[in-house]
């Protein structure tokens, strides 16, 4: 083989290297400033990840109509249709995040010793999981898109919740406000004798 026909080769290898390192970098930093916003996502991940695959499925349509209706406006409608596509991108890496982490959790769960890992190990070995899994040929690419869509839609799903709460004074369901809500559960877990 000569230089010419290495070129490729070696191309490719370049840009598959650098797509895992970018992409394991932006979950990890992303990963670090969701902070407990996190532990929502996670939540939604681990009880009802049908539902927030149709959420991602459904806002994805959403984009692609709202991107359609905005193609006609030129220059406008190509800025908001970037400013979209960076929203979502952005949604989604919060979402793959929150998926890097429990991937990593469980691989330490598998561990000689039995115990998790910590946050940051967590996401750590599992980003360059989900990022390795787009180059298993067909599979990985089916099973790095579900992950990215189930992420967005949990990802969305957290933050209509949080939503929810904030709106209307701080109120939430029965009409308590959250800080009464939390005083009484503290109240609560005193007369059990918990957290003493």
């Amino acid at each position: 083989m000569d230089g010419l026909q290495l070129a490729p080769l070696l191309y490719a290898v370049v840009a598959a290297v650098a797509s895992v390192v970018s992409l394991t970098a932006a979950i990890v930093l992303l990963a670090a400033a969701t902070g407990e916003f996190r532990a929502r996502i996670d939540r939604y991940l681990g009880q009802e990840g049908g539902i927030s695959l149709v959420a991602g499925l459904a806002a994805l349509a959403h984009g692609a109509v709202g991107a359609l209706l905005l193609a006609p406006w030129g220059r406008f409608g190509l800025a908001a249709i970037g400013v979209l596509g960076a929203a979502t991108l952005g949604l989604v890496l919060v979402g793959l995040s929150a998926l890097a982490i429990r991937a990593g959790r469980r691989v330490g769960a598998m561990r000689a010793s039995g115990e998790p890992f910590s946050d940051l190990a967590a996401v750590l070995v599992g980003a360059p999981l989900l990022a390795l899994t787009g180059f298993v040929p067909l599979f990985g690419w089916v099973v790095l898109s579900y992950a990215a869509v189930v992420g967005l839609g949990a990802t969305l799903r957290a933050l209509l919740e949080h939503a929810l709460e904030e709106v209307g004074s701080g109120r939430l369901a029965y009409g308590r406000d959250r800080r009464d809500r939390k005083r009484s559960s503290g109240l609560a877990k005193a007369s059990r004798g918990e957290g003493l």
